[in-house]
């Protein structure tokens, strides 16, 4: 376990911002296909590497 040194009251200071804001609020409304696309692009960008590196292990 690392020791992180924190700012006093820093902590404290979140957690009760996290309790007053439920978390959807912060989020603005996203379309779900637009967020459905951007996985599949991220899907397909790792699927890419992992190939990638599958085929430099392969040599």
């Amino acid at each position: 376990m690392m020791l992180v040194p924190k700012k006093k009251g820093r902590l404290v200071g979140l957690g009760r911002r996290a309790q007053s804001v439920p978390p959807s609020a912060t989020q603005p409304y996203v379309d779900p296909e637009v967020l459905m696309d951007q996985l599949k692009d991220k899907d397909d960008r790792i699927a890419a590497l992992e190939q990638k590196m599958a085929d430099q292990e392969a040599g």
